[in-house]
């Protein structure tokens, strides 16, 4: 009988403390995954600017001059969030945003060949369709 004691505590203590490590695990990797660790708007811009850089094959120069555009996008987003910190309704600092994203893009796209700009404009379209709340699911199709 005491070994079955033994053994039954000694599955639950092992259960429990494997449960509690994936707990941990997960809640680590929503963390990161999740976009709460906040970054500045250098590690933003070099972080994008690098991806543009792989994903579009572009130059010293071209790399230079997007990192430049993004990095003051995200400057001026940063203020806008500052502006509308205790602002109830966001609908205004939305569209202060995407208006300045919009404005952003049209700048990116005049650093780029037609080709990487027609790569570009897949990514953006791509990204969309990854971020839409309902990914293209829950739609009525008539």
């Amino acid at each position: 009988m005491k070994k079955i004691l033994s053994t039954v505590i000694f599955s639950a203590f092992i259960a429990f403390t494997s449960f509690a490590q994936n707990q941990g695990q997960h809640q680590g990797h929503q963390h990161a995954e999740g976009g709460h660790e906040q970054k500045t708007p250098e590690q933003r811009a070099e972080n994008q600017s690098q991806r543009l850089t792989k994903e579009l094959s572009l130059t010293a120069d071209q790399t230079s001059q997007i990192k430049t555009i993004i990095l003051t996008q995200e400057q001026k987003v940063e203020e806008i969030r500052t502006k509308y910190k205790s602002a109830t309704d966001k609908k205004a600092e939305r569209q202060e945003i995407q208006d300045l994203r919009t404005s952003s893009e049209d700048e990116i796209e005049k650093v780029l060949t037609a080709d990487q700009s027609t790569k570009y404009k897949e990514l953006k379209n791509k990204k969309q369709n990854h971020d839409s709340p309902n990914n293209g699911k829950g739609q009525k199709h008539n």
